[in-house]
Parts: structure tokens; sequence; C-alpha cells
């Protein structure tokens, strides 16, 4: 859904076309790479382990931000700063101890997603910030910036995909998972079908592009630390609601997931007083 709807906004509109030199464009490379690395260890968590756990483990996101933030821009925080982060630290191994078989594969697939989620975080700011890349030239505001990332990290895990699923992964519907599906019925007793494949795909991609088109138009405006807070809040709200919305018992890992949300509010509330005392300028 990404490139396709790239490819339509710049045909619609030229002049809104990202300008990049093949050196930039060699340059963006690695932080394809990066934002296509997160893409499957954010994947291979989702699938060695609940999903609310998952989801518990990537809210850890904030921490990485804030030191690989504080390292590149070479900006010092406060300690208070990261110390309102360890409660969040501290639920997720406790969230993992908890957990059954695989419980550290996750926690290490959710915590290398992290870590490049923090760092594409990190690069794609300093891109759309830097005086070298400055926006009037290559046109890299946050959309286009995403859809460039997007571009590297389609090329760099085509050729992976096709050693690994074969030339069926292209087509989905040829795909044995795909027709092996059929005729079943999924979580909610709902019979699988064709266009019930079909919708879903399109819904998760369109819902996959809408909120990274969102996040990126953030990051453009705040520090990658005060971005990845706002979107792993986000991730703990979700489980924590469809928790209470679906029960029938709470999942043990609930208890550090209420803790996580809380101290990713701590977390903010101690950056805003800083920030409001003049004592951080890392917004």
């Amino acid at each position: 859904v990404g490139l396709p709807a790239a490819a339509l906004r710049w045909w619609w509109d030229p002049q809104r076309r990202p300008r990049l030199a093949l050196r930039q464009v060699g340059a963006l490379l690695p932080v394809a790479g990066l934002h296509a690395a997160g893409g499957l260890a954010s994947q291979a968590a989702f699938l060695h382990g609940p999903l609310g756990l998952a989801h518990i483990h990537h809210a850890l996101e904030p921490a990485f931000a804030l030191a690989l933030h504080s390292l590149a821009f070479r900006r010092r925080q406060r300690p208070a700063v990261f110390i309102s982060l360890f409660p969040a630290v501290a639920a997720a191994i406790t969230a993992a101890r908890r957990a059954g078989e695989g419980r550290w594969v996750q926690l290490g697939a959710a915590s290398a997603a992290n870590f490049c989620f923090a760092a594409r975080s990190v690069a794609g700011q300093g891109v759309m910030r830097s005086p070298a890349w400055h926006r009037s030239i290559t046109l890299l505001d946050g959309p286009n910036t995403l859809a460039v990332l997007q571009a590297g990290a389609t090329l760099l895990l085509l050729p992976i995909l096709l050693l690994s699923e074969g030339w069926r992964a292209l087509l989905p519907c040829l795909h044995e998972n795909w027709i092996s599906a059929l005729g079943t019925t999924d979580t909610t007793g709902v019979l699988i079908t064709e266009g019930y494949l079909w919708r879903q795909l399109l819904l998760s991609g369109l819902a996959y592009q809408v909120y990274y088109h969102a996040a990126f138009l953030t990051l453009a405006s705040v520090s990658p630390a005060a971005h990845s807070v706002a979107t792993h809040a986000r991730r703990l709200l979700l489980v924590l609601s469809s928790s209470s919305l679906h029960p029938p018992a709470p999942a043990p890992w609930l208890d550090a997931g209420a803790v996580s949300l809380a101290s990713l509010v701590l977390h903010s509330w101690v950056k805003s007083v800083y920030w409001r005392d003049g004592l951080d300028k890392s917004r």
C-alpha cells in the first residue's frame, strides 16, 4: 500500500518528488536497512509469544531512543529522565519471566526491533534536519522520507523473501499458507474465504501505512525519544483496553502493561518539567 500511494502522490504532484543524488541514496540505504531489520525482528517477537506480551516488550523502545538520541546529538540527559523508565524495563523482564516457552526469544527479538527502530528514528530525523539534506532541495519531509525508506527496505528484503519463500511469495493467493487457510475459521469463528483474506490484507496494509505516515509527520517535529513514548503508550493502551473489552480472565502480564504505561507517563512528565524549566532542549 505504501509504495503505490507514494507513486500516486508523486505522479499527481511531480514537484513534491524527492530530489536525491546517487550519493544521498547510498547514505539512506543503511537507514532503510534498519527499517527492514526492525520489521523482521518485530514480527519474530509476535511469533514467539503472546501478542500482548510482545507489545509490552516493544514499549521499551523509548529507552533505546533516549540513549541513542543522547549519543547521536551529544545531549546530556538528567538522571531522573533515565530513572523514570526503569519501571518499564523491570515490568518487561518480570513479564518475560512469567511467560512460557520462547519468552527470552521474544524479549530478544523485541529488543532487537526496539534498537533498529530507535536507530532508524534518530538517523531519519538527522536526515530530515541536516543542513546538507535541506528540505527545500531534497524535499525529504516526513512522508517522503518514509516512502524512500520503504522503497529501500523493499529492495533489501526482496532477495531474502525469494530465497526463503520462493516466487509464490510475490503472489499471496498462490502461497501454500494462503491455500491452507481457506475453509478454516479465525479466532472469532468467522469462515476464512478468498474475499476475507484479501480484505484483511488490504485493511492491514492501509492501517500500517496511515500509522507510519502520521508517525513520520510527528518525527519531523519532535525528538525520537518523545516520538517513541507516544507510539508505545498507544501499544500499552491497546493491550489494556482489548483485555478489558474481551475477557475472560486478565493475562498475567497485564499488570506489567499497566506499570509500563505509568512509567511512560512519568517519563513524559519528567521530560516536560525539565523542558519547561529550560534544563532540557532535546525536544
